[in-house]
């Protein structure tokens, strides 16, 4: 557990029941820019229906941490009542806690294997709620790296079911302890500097919406929000911006149509002296995006922006876009590089229709698209497994440029994260890119039993019963595992989302854990796939932090059960490492 239970002194009693627990479990007994031209009919809808629509997605937020919660408080008092144990007793309730974070756990299977880092944190795990009630709702969003091992976190801070929405910011040393800022201003510090919460105090500044991204650059923090202004009636995002030491150096709004109040940030990147952001179109252009780009000045301000539109690339249907990333080729960048959207493409406007692929759009400096990548700079890459519905989410996207300095050629590569539909449950798709083709050697036939050719590799889930989420033992049902964030951490490509599955009750509601991959970066083999403890009931994670090739952080949030706000969440952080410590865990 994240903090000592106060019932810890009737240590013999919850180990017996531990004890039984764990056999039960194991016996099944218990379980500025210009406006966007209307094209041809297309009617954008009216401010009312955009509002409508958003109060819809936020009680359907709601609603779903509600469910999600309210899930988590029914399986544990199932399990308990299934052991003939009271529901109501706080000993049994932490010891069938303590059996959860342990079953299962992360396997050490090999040499190189990331496991929870006990030294980092409270025993691997760092919980945040911003010096909040324990009934508020903190998600943790996004990661990124300062220099001195510093490790720097953005989120959603919601003190009560009705209050605002805030980002959140906090900063962990090498060690996970958190660090406060020395010198955020008054109206963003929260617990003597411990926190940044933006806007918070300041009236000038606008609503935060929702929370989407983290950059640093020389130092400077850079965070990506949608925010909400009422003259105009609009959003769209905002670039916040904070040192190191929690000054604020300013935030940018991007307004981009006066006609249309849902324009959505979705994922921002940063390269050399550019930032760019992605944002989403209002749904009377058929789920379009479009960008902003910028350079970065001395003093850290963002100044000339220009603008990119692509309300329907190449023709399609629907696009719905989800990460951007700025072209790396080779180890320099170049003075104004072009980008990657990653969207998944619907294959028609009907709402019944589930049928969607990952694709790729390449964009120039200057804004259009690329013709050199997939003629009209669309390349898409579809899973389509038998039985599925065919729908085939993108989910993140990574780029990186290296050099061969042997044969002096310079290389780009592009890692493309999917949520791959399969007939039993949802596995975790890779699609890659090498040189702005399919890389060959990743996901070949015949050399690992995940790969699928054409780049691509698949695991998790179920299919046919294939796949690491298809069950063999009670309780009856099978795992899905969904994916939300991708990293490169050396040779590898570090994943991190969720498993959600059965519980530990037949018949019972399904759980959520944190989830951890690594796959070869190279061949595309699937090197370990791990659940780790959030340190309360259930959790999952939404972002990864890299420290450096042995460390590295998964940003989260986990439901605490004990509380009877059902909407209630807590931010985690959870440490791994890949060190091969003899003993690490009493053997090897």
């Amino acid at each position: 557990m994240s903090r000592p239970h106060p019932f810890a002194h009737r240590r013999s009693r919850t180990a017996r029941l531990l004890a039984s627990l764990v056999l039960a479990l194991a016996t099944g007994a218990a379980t500025a820019k210009p406006d966007v031209p209307e094209t041809g009919a297309t009617r954008l809808p009216t401010q009312a229906e955009e509002a409508a629509l958003r109060e819809r997605r936020r009680a359907a937020m709601l609603d779903d941490l509600a469910i999600s919660g309210a899930d988590a408080i029914a399986t544990e008092r199932a399990a308990l009542q299934a052991l003939g144990l009271s529901a109501d007793d706080p000993v049994a309730l932490a010891a069938l806690r303590a059996a959860q974070v342990d079953h299962p756990g992360p396997s050490v299977a090999a040499a190189g294997d990331f496991v929870l880092d006990t030294t980092w944190g409270n025993a691997g795990i760092a919980p945040d709620r911003y010096a909040g009630p324990d009934g508020g709702t903190y998600r943790g969003i996004k990661a990124a790296a300062l220099s001195g091992g510093l490790q720097v976190a953005v989120g959603e801070v919601r003190l009560s079911p009705s209050s605002p929405t805030y980002l959140g910011i906090t900063k962990r040393d090498a060690s996970g302890t958190r660090v406060a800022w020395s010198d955020v201003a008054p109206p963003y510090s929260v617990y003597g500097g411990q926190y940044i919460v933006w806007p918070y105090n300041d009236a000038a500044a606008p609503e935060v919406f929702s929370v989407h991204d983290v950059r640093v650059r020389s130092n400077r923090i850079y965070a990506l929000a949608t925010v909400r202004l009422t003259s105009p009636q609009t959003y769209a995002p905002a670039v916040v911006c904070f040192d190191a030491n929690g000054a604020s150096c300013g935030w940018w709004f991007a307004y981009y149509s006066a006609g249309s109040v849902v324009n959505d940030a979705v994922a921002m990147d940063i390269l050399g002296d550019r930032l760019v952001v992605l944002g989403r179109h209002s749904l009377g252009e058929s789920g379009g995006f479009w960008t902003v780009k910028w350079s970065i000045a001395s003093d850290g301000s963002l100044v000339d922006p220009t603008f990119g539109n692509f309300p329907a690339p190449a023709g399609q249907a629907r696009a719905e876009p989800v990460d951007i990333a700025f072209r790396r080729v080779g180890l320099l960048p170049p003075a104004n590089p072009g980008y990657y959207v990653l969207y998944s493409r619907k294959f028609s406007s009907n709402a019944e229709d589930v049928d969607y692929d990952p694709c790729l759009l390449g964009v120039t400096a200057a804004h259009e698209p690329d013709t050199s990548f997939g003629g009209a700079g669309v390349r898409c890459k579809p899973f389509d497994r038998p039985g599925s519905g065919l729908t085939d989410r993108a989910v993140a996207l990574v780029t990186l440029g290296w050099q061969d300095f042997a044969t002096l050629t310079v290389h780009e590569g592009v890692q493309v994260l999917v949520s791959v539909a399969r007939s039993g449950r949802p596995g975790i798709g890779v699609w890659s890119l090498l040189d702005r083709v399919d890389q060959s050697s990743f996901g070949a036939l015949g050399g690992d039993s995940h790969g699928l050719g054409g780049g691509r590799m698949l695991f998790g889930g179920c299919e046919g019963g294939v796949g690491e989420g298809c069950s063999v033992l009670p309780p009856i049902g099978h795992n899905a595992h969904m994916p939300a964030d991708l990293a490169i951490v050396g040779d590898d490509i570090a994943i991190v989302g969720y498993r959600y599955g059965p519980g530990f009750v037949i018949g019972g509601n399904d759980t959520e854990t944190p989830l951890f991959a690594r796959v070869d970066r190279g061949t595309g083999a699937l090197l370990q796939l791990a659940t780790f403890p959030s340190g309360y009931s259930q959790g999952r994670f939404n972002g990864i932090g890299v420290r450096d090739t042995r460390h590295v952080v998964g940003v989260g949030e986990a439901i605490d059960a004990s509380i009877a706000a059902t909407t209630a969440r807590t931010q985690i952080q959870v440490g791994l490492t890949s060190d091969d410590t003899i003993f690490r865990d009493g053997f090897d």
